[in-house]
C-alpha cells in the first residue's frame, strides 16, 4: 500500500491565492476629468461649431443657387446665405451641448455630480438659489444696460454679426433669437465652462488658475460681439465672475445657469421692449 503524500501547508496557501488571483475581479479606475480632457472637451464644442458652421455654409451656398442667386450678386447672396445660418444658430448649440455632454459623460462620469470645484456639479440645488441667481444675472445686466446708456450712449457696434441681425428682425428670427440666447446658450456654455473647464482645470492646476483660464476662455470666445461693440467686454466680465461665484459658492451648476439666463433674459426683455419705451 503505497503511502499518502505529505501534507504541505504552504504549497496549498500559494494554491489558495493562486487561485483566486485567476477569478479576482479588475479594480476599475475612477473617470474623473483633468486639463486635458477639459481641453479635449473644449476643442470638440470648438470644431463642432467649426464644422456645422462650414456645413451650413455650403447648404446656404445651394440654397442661393438653386433660387438663380449666383455669388456674384453679392448683397442677394449675402442675405440668403445669413438668413440660412441664423435659422441654424440653435441646432448648433444643441449639437455642440450633445457633444460636450456625451464626452463629459465618457471622461468624467464620476464627477457628474460633485458640487465641488473638483467636479462638475450636475446637481440639485435649491429653488431659493436658482430664483437669487436668476435675480442676480438680472441685476448685472441691467447695469450693463445703465452704463452704456450713461458712458456710451453715441456707440454703436462697428458692424452686426448674424445674433445682432437676428434680435434686429421680427417673427421666428427674433424668437430663434431668444431660445437661443435664453435657453440653449445658458446651459451649454456654463456646463462646459463652469462645469467640465472649471473641475479639469482645478484638478491638475488648483482652483485660483481654474477660475482665471475658465473665465478668461468664457470672454475671449466673445470675440466677434467684443470686436464690433468692445463696451460689451463689462458685460460679460460681470457676467462671467457672477456665475462662477454662484457655482463655486453653491456647489452646483444651477444657479449659475439661472443667472446666465437672468443676464440675457434681459438683454432679450430689451430688444422687445426697447424700441416701444423709446416711442413712448
Amino acid at each position: 500500500m503505497e503511502s499518502e503524500a505529505a501534507y504541505d501547508p504552504v504549497e496549498d496557501e500559494l494554491n489558495l491565492l493562486e487561485s483566486s488571483q485567476e477569478f479576482a475581479l479588475p479594480v476599475l479606475q475612477r473617470r474623473l476629468p483633468g486639463a486635458k480632457d477639459a481641453c479635449l472637451i473644449l476643442f470638440a464644442y470648438l470644431a463642432t461649431q467649426l464644422a456645422c458652421g462650414f456645413l451650413v455654409g455650403i447648404v446656404a451656398s445651394l440654397v442661393a443657387v438653386a433660387t438663380g442667386v449666383t455669388p456674384g450678386e453679392t448683397e442677394e447672396f449675402k442675405q440668403i446665405t445669413s438668413q440660412v445660418l441664423q435659422y441654424s444658430l440653435v441646432p448648433i448649440m444643441i449639437i455642440s451641448g450633445f457633444v460636450v455632454l456625451s464626452m463629459a459623460r465618457s471622461m468624467a462620469a464620476d464627477a457628474m455630480t460633485d458640487g465641488s470645484p473638483l467636479g462638475i456639479g450636475w446637481c440639485r440645488c435649491s429653488s431659493f438659489s436658482l430664483l437669487i441667481g436668476a435675480l442676480l444675472g438680472a441685476m448685472v445686466s441691467g447695469s450693463f444696460l445703465l452704463l452704456l446708456s450713461i458712458l456710451f450712449s453715441g456707440g454703436q457696434p462697428v458692424s452686426e454679426g448674424p445674433l445682432a441681425e437676428m434680435a434686429s428682425q421680427g417673427g421666428i428670427t427674433r424668437l430663434l433669437f431668444a431660445i437661443l440666447a435664453v435657453i440653449c446658450a445658458p446651459l451649454v456654455e456654463e456646463f462646459l465652462f463652469r462645469g467640465v473647464m472649471l473641475a479639469g482645470l482645478t484638478r491638475s492646476w488648483g482652483l485660483p488658475v481654474a477660475v482665471a483660464l475658465c473665465s478668461t476662455i468664457f470672454v475671449a470666445l466673445h470675440i466677434r460681439e467684443l470686436l464690433r461693440f468692445w463696451p460689451a467686454t463689462f458685460g460679460l466680465a460681470g457676467i462671467a465672475a457672477l456665475t462662477m461665484w454662484l457655482r463655486i459658492g453653491t456647489r452646483s451648476l444651477g444657479p449659475a445657469v439661472a443667472a446666465h439666463m437672468g443676464y440675457n433674459g434681459l438683454l432679450v426683455m430689451y430688444v422687445y421692449l426697447g424700441p416701444l419705451l423709446v416711442k413712448t
